[in-house]
């Protein structure tokens, strides 16, 4: 018991950094106008948001 509540509080940051990159793709890839705006400020659109 003690080894599976040990592997799950390990597992646990793990999943939720995956679903908040996994968000942020999507605003990447998709050309969300915040994500746009944001890399035409830093002068690297569109290849940096891109690539």
């Amino acid at each position: 018991m003690k080894l599976k509540l040990h592997t799950a509080l390990q597992l646990l940051p793990r999943v939720v950094v995956a679903i908040i990159l996994l968000q942020t793709l999507y605003f990447k890839f998709s050309a969300h106008s915040e994500s746009v705006t944001l890399f035409t400020k830093l002068g690297v659109e569109p290849c940096g948001r891109i690539a």
